[in-house]
């Protein structure tokens, strides 16, 4: 499973991934930020605890130790006009330090909608294709799959939804209530 999201989305896969890192295999992130206080150009002794609590909770910058063996592509258009090109250079500074499988990609050309760019660089399909077919850690019912194929059977599969998929390696799934 590969963590992905933009912008709002990249937020809030920032914020999942250091939470819960060892259930990704990868992590996927464009014009997306991670930091309130760099953000808003504060510091946390400006705020209320409560508020702190709330920030801390919802920006994934304070726990980017948990993301030290996640495999991660962060991307950024130099020109993003709604999520500044320095907060994607932020989030990299604090994990190069730390972390030896950070890749980051920035579009001088780019600005916030740089999804076709990104998806289209031969650099991001090498990546996904280097991820390992699951995370460390991971349940071992948990395999690659690829678009337009679904592991049926597994906790979450919404109720009154009949799928017919094809599994990587031929087998079929058939109908799943």
């Amino acid at each position: 499973i590969i963590l992905a999201g933009h912008s709002m989305g990249g937020m809030g896969a920032w914020n999942i991934a250091a939470r819960h890192p060892t259930r990704f295999a990868g992590l996927a992130v464009i014009a997306g930020r991670a930091d309130y206080y760099f953000w808003k150009n504060t510091s946390l002794k400006d705020l209320p605890s409560y508020k702190r609590q709330w920030i801390d909770a919802a920006f994934a910058y304070g726990q980017v130790t948990n993301l030290t063996n996640l495999p991660i592509l962060c991307a950024h258009g130099a020109k993003d006009q709604l999520i500044p090109v320095e907060e994607g250079r932020h989030i990299v500074a604090a994990l190069k330090p730390i972390h030896r499988r950070l890749r980051y990609m920035e579009f001088p050309q780019g600005d916030h909608w740089i999804q076709e760019e990104f998806f289209g660089q031969p650099d991001t399909r090498q990546w996904l294709q280097t991820l390992p077919a699951s995370p460390a850690g991971a349940p071992q019912h948990l395999r690659r799959v690829f678009y337009g194929e679904l592991l049926v059977g597994q906790p979450g599969c919404a109720a009154g939804v009949k799928t017919q998929h094809h599994l990587p390696g031929g087998g079929q799934v058939g109908a799943h209530p």
